[in-house]
């Protein structure tokens, strides 16, 4: 199973910010649903690419933590709006 996802990875890598771009105010309700905010600790479970995940600790903030779980390597979030300091 990994192999099909890791096959289909660099096509998910190249359409994140679009993606995250469209379900910004989906993401934006289940935060808001959550109630995530500032101080929380947030696990992202089958994080993917992360973006729910990297919204989450720009509303928790540099003092609190978030960390991520997936188990597809290819599908960490290291995009470039992932702040390196938050990854715990």
């Amino acid at each position: 199973m990994s192999e099909m996802w890791d096959s289909v990875a660099p096509g998910w890598d190249a359409y994140a910010g679009f993606v995250d771009e469209q379900l910004a105010l989906a993401t934006e309700a289940l935060l808001d649903a959550a109630h995530i905010a500032d101080g929380d600790r947030v696990l992202d479970l089958a994080a993917g690419l992360g973006g729910a995940g990297l919204a989450a600790a720009q509303r928790v903030g540099s003092t609190a933590a978030w960390s991520y779980l997936t188990l597809l390597p290819r599908w960490s979030p290291s995009r470039p709006n992932a702040r390196a300091p938050m990854f715990r």
